[in-house]
C-alpha cells in the first residue's frame, strides 16, 4: 500500500467516518474505495449566501462528513439570483463511492443514489464519475492532497447538481471538453485534463493537437 493511500485512509477516517473504506486487490490495480452517505446541505440556514458564494467561486466551509456551510468570516456582498426562487429544500442525502489508486492519478467519485438519469447528467465522465473541476488547475495534487481534500469538491458538485435538477441552471463556471479548448487553456507542464496526474505534454497534448487539426480540416469541407 502506497504512503499516499495510507495518508488518505488516515485523514478520511477523521474527516469522513461516514464513508467506509475497502481495499482493492492487487489484481485490480490496488488502491481502495470509500462508500457511504454524504449530505452536503444539512440546514437551510444561510443557504442563500452559501449558494451565492458557490456561484461566484468564493471560499466556503466544508465541515466533517462533507457538509457545506456559509463561511462565518465571509466578507462578500451577496446577491439574490433569479434561479433561487425555484430552489426548494436542498437537504438531500447521496450515496457515493470514491476510489483512489494511491498514485498520482486523481480520485474518482460516483453517485450511487439517487440514480442520475442520462438527461440529468452534467459534468460527468463517460464512466459515470463526476467532474468537479478541471484537473489542470492544480485543485488537487497527488503528493500534497488526499482524498479528504477531494471531498469538499464532491459536495460542491452535489449541491450544484441539486440546483440544476430543480432549475436547469448550472451555477458554477463551466469548462469545455474539446481538444481546441484544452490546447487553449492548458499549458504543456500543467496536469492533463484526463485526471492522470501526468503533465499535459506527456499525456493527451499530442492527441489533442491531432484531433484539433482533423476537426479543422473537416470544417473546411
Amino acid at each position: 500500500m502506497s504512503s499516499r493511500l495510507e495518508k488518505s485512509i488516515e485523514e478520511m477516517g477523521i474527516f469522513c467516518p461516514n464513508l467506509v473504506f475497502e481495499a482493492k486487490s492487487l489484481s485490480a490495480n490496488g488502491g481502495g474505495a470509500w462508500s457511504g452517505p454524504i449530505q452536503p446541505i444539512a440546514s437551510q440556514e444561510g443557504l442563500g449566501p452559501l449558494l451565492d458564494d458557490i456561484a461566484h467561486n468564493r471560499p466556503i466551509y466544508c465541515a466533517p462528513r462533507g457538509e457545506l456551510r456559509h463561511l462565518a468570516a465571509c466578507q462578500g456582498s451577496h446577491c439574490r439570483h433569479s434561479w433561487m426562487d425555484r430552489v426548494d429544500d436542498l437537504r438531500a442525502p447521496f450515496e457515493v463511492t470514491i476510489t483512489y489508486s494511491g498514485g498520482r492519478d486523481h480520485p474518482r467519485c460516483w453517485v450511487v443514489s439517487p440514480s442520475i438519469s442520462p438527461d440529468k447528467r452534467r459534468h460527468m465522465w463517460g464512466d459515470g464519475s463526476i467532474c468537479p473541476f478541471l484537473a489542470s488547475d492544480d485543485t488537487w495534487v497527488w503528493d500534497h492532497d488526499t482524498v479528504a481534500d477531494y471531498v469538499p469538491h464532491i459536495s460542491v458538485w452535489l449541491v450544484t447538481w441539486l440546483v440544476f435538477d430543480r432549475t436547469g441552471e448550472w451555477i458554477v463556471g463551466e469548462h469545455l471538453g474539446t481538444p481546441q479548448y484544452h490546447l487553449a487553456v492548458i499549458k504543456p507542464n500543467d496536469q492533463c485534463w484526463c485526471r492522470s496526474g501526468r503533465k499535459y505534454r506527456k499525456c493527451h497534448m499530442r492527441e489533442d493537437q491531432i484531433q484539433a487539426v482533423r476537426q479543422g480540416f473537416r470544417g473546411l469541407r
